[in-house]
């Protein structure tokens, strides 16, 4: 079920966007950072939510210091970070691992391809918001009820990197072992 109040709270209007002189691009997944970043411990971003909303209505992902992540979802949270950065890893080691039993709300995420290593790991990532926008985190895992699922295809990724992160080498060998432990839960 597609929890209403969550597609008024997110949408913007092609029009409204049209009219603050930006292009509204369908099917095109705006990012910001990678996920090699994110796993070297590059925490800090340098967009607004005012910036993000201006490329989308719809996303997910963590705020700045990892601030932020239906009959059941095992779900996930890692303590805001302070700099110096650890890696994600070791970051990732202090999660909190917690249920919702008996909840109503959204997941939303993205599936990227294999040849979108390093810039995100490719594979399911799904965050969960309840119904009242009060408790949620990153999807390790759900039994649900009752889904609607909708699946939007996008043709085209814009990708702004904050300062100091580069595109990763694609020569770079990316321990995809550790990236699954990180994403699954098993720091």
């Amino acid at each position: 079920m597609i929890d209403e109040r969550l597609i008024r709270g997110l949408h913007i209007d092609a029009a409204d966007l049209a009219d603050a002189g930006f292009e509204s691009r369908i099917h095109e997944v705006f990012q910001t950072s990678t996920v090699a970043a994110l796993v070297a411990g590059a925490f800090d971003g340098d967009l607004s939510f005012a910036e993000l909303a201006r490329h989308g209505d719809l996303g997910l992902g963590t705020l700045n210091g990892l601030d932020g992540e239906f009959e059941l979802v095992h779900a996930r949270s890692v303590p805001r970070q302070q700099p110096p950065y650890r890696t994600l890893a070791e970051a990732a080691a202090d999660q909190h691992e917690f249920d919702f039993h008996g909840v109503t709300g959204t997941i939303v995420g993205f599936r990227f391809p294999d040849y979108a290593e390093g810039i995100e790991l490719p594979a399911f990532h799904l965050h969960f918001a309840d119904a009242a926008r009060e408790r949620g985190g990153h999807v390790l895992a759900c039994r649900p009820r009752n889904v609607h699922v909708e699946i939007d295809h996008a043709s085209h990724l814009h990708m702004e990197l904050p300062p100091g992160v580069n595109l990763p080498d694609p020569a770079a060998v990316v321990d995809r072992a550790a990236l699954r432990r990180i994403e699954n839960g098993d720091s």
